[in-house]
């Protein structure tokens, strides 16, 4: 899946990119993607993210934000970004995106550093409840150089939970198809279901998405394109097909599993 990266543009063409979604939609699961490759650099915004039918009244796990949404709506359904990033972020970042009443219980354990734990979104504020994974190798071009590795999604009665493991400590459980997420150790990134956040009303439905943006809300922003050392502007930057040789991704595959009692099948 990549971005095209082979065509001149004037100024004001759009770049032709990707985004694929499942066609199938999940709630308790156990989701594992083998990524070998992730796209980066200035513009590029990729994500590997879940998300609902009424985003963000049915949730959002992210990989991208969407802009202009309505918050009327009763029935919240979330977003999920498990990979995302902007340019040539360190480390990757995970987000929860939700409708009113949800925010990250900071005494559960895990090892990403937390951004926010107010999970609301709406009247133009759209970051969600964020962390960043304390691995350089989670992201970008480390990840490549580390050939890769594997980010693994779990919803269940505790909550979401997701873990990352570079490609030379992937658990021989996952790499025999037979997962069990209770022997791995404490999670990147966990969104407990509770008082604070009941997950089973926040997050319905989700399908399974992978995408490149290019420029957009969070990696056009003109001040955050400049402090990520990128030359120009955004939009000057999609006109050369040259900037676009490592916005790629490459994997090698998504697992589902579904959870029946708290066990994997």
């Amino acid at each position: 899946m990549t971005v095209d990266d082979s065509t001149s543009l004037d100024a004001g063409q759009n770049r032709n990119s990707v985004r694929i979604s499942s066609k199938k939609a999940y709630n308790d699961a156990l989701i594992i993607a083998h990524i070998e490759r992730m796209p980066h650099g200035c513009s590029v915004w990729p994500a590997w993210w879940t998300v609902g039918g009424d985003w963000p009244n049915n949730g959002e796990n992210s990989v991208q934000l969407v802009s202009g949404f309505s918050t009327s709506n009763d029935c919240f359904s979330g977003e999920v970004d498990i990979v995302e990033g902007v340019h040539n972020q360190e480390a990757n970042q995970y987000t929860y995106h939700t409708g009113p009443g949800c925010t990250l219980d900071d005494s559960v354990k895990m090892t990403a550093n937390i951004l926010n734990t107010e999970c609301t979104v709406g009247g133009g504020n759209n970051r969600g409840c964020g962390m960043t994974d304390q691995s350089g190798a989670s992201y970008g071009e480390s990840f490549n150089q580390g050939g890769g590795g594997v980010f693994a999604q779990l919803r269940d009665s505790e909550g979401i939970r997701i873990w990352f493991f570079p490609r030379d400590s992937i658990p021989e459980d996952i790499t025999s198809n037979a997962p069990q997420p209770s022997t791995w150790d404490t999670p990147a990134s966990f969104l407990a279901n509770g008082d604070k956040c009941p997950v089973e009303t926040h997050f319905v439905d989700h399908v399974l998405t992978f995408d490149i943006t290019l420029c957009g809300q969070w990696a056009g922003d003109e001040q955050g394109f400049k402090d990520a050392g990128c030359p120009g502007s955004c939009a000057e930057t999609v006109q050369n097909p040259e900037n676009y040789k490592n916005a790629k991704w490459k994997v090698r595959y998504v697992a589902t599993y579904t959870i029946d009692g708290g066990g994997e099948d």
